[in-house]
């Protein structure tokens, strides 16, 4: 019993040491958007810029959670919750990033924007992930998908045009659209098609 107890002090002062050095050596944050079905997720740093993480393994983090650990550093590391004390495996994707330039490699590889929830649909405050220059309405009309050199009139009097060339037949009314700016240019998503595109704004 003497033996178990010692092995077991000196399991947690190991934990409690570990912790204790990620968190002196670590950078602190709020885990800005995270959503089911990508393994990415965004943190905005106590000093206002982005960090674009992949989970791994252990705690799966939500938006709103409180994170600390080395996330302003590439590879591999592991982030702890300080309310919980749970910790979760990431792999840094990239850090000091901007809100557009995180919001453009998070929509590359999950392939969706990080859309703004409103209260009223979440039951929660709104992520803070999505910036301004995110463009969300709705097509004006109906909407049958694109071929080659499709034209998209939004309600909010904008007016797009398929910009590289592809296929997608998809039937809707009035469906959602979110169009993000990336280094690449635009790229539009549509509520309902599991495909994006590029385009480029006529008017």
């Amino acid at each position: 019993m003497a033996s178990l107890l010692r092995t077991l002090t000196a399991a947690i002062l190991m934990l409690h040491l570990a912790t204790s050095t990620v968190l002196a050596a670590s950078s602190s944050g709020t885990v800005a958007y995270a959503a089911s079905g990508c393994d990415y997720f965004i943190v905005e740093a106590s000093g206002g810029d982005y960090a674009l993480l992949e989970w791994y393994g252990g705690s799966v983090p939500s938006t709103g959670d409180r994170v600390v650990g080395p996330f302003e550093s590439y590879g591999f590391t592991d982030i702890i919750n300080p309310n919980s004390g749970q910790s979760t495996r990431v792999w840094v994707e990239d850090y000091w990033l901007s809100r557009s330039s995180v919001v453009s490699k998070y929509t590359s590889k999950c392939g969706r924007p990080p859309v703004r929830q409103s209260a009223a649909s979440s039951g929660t405050s709104a992520s803070p992930a999505a910036p301004a220059h995110v463009i969300q309405s709705n097509i004006a009309g109906e909407f049958t998908g694109w071929e080659g050199e499709t034209i998209f009139a939004l309600d909010n009097g904008q007016v797009w045009q398929q910009a590289t060339y592809a296929y997608r037949y998809h039937y809707a009314y009035r469906p959602r659209v979110t169009i993000v700016p990336t280094p690449q240019g635009h790229v539009m998503q549509v509520d309902g098609v599991d495909a994006m595109i590029f385009v480029r704004r006529i008017r």
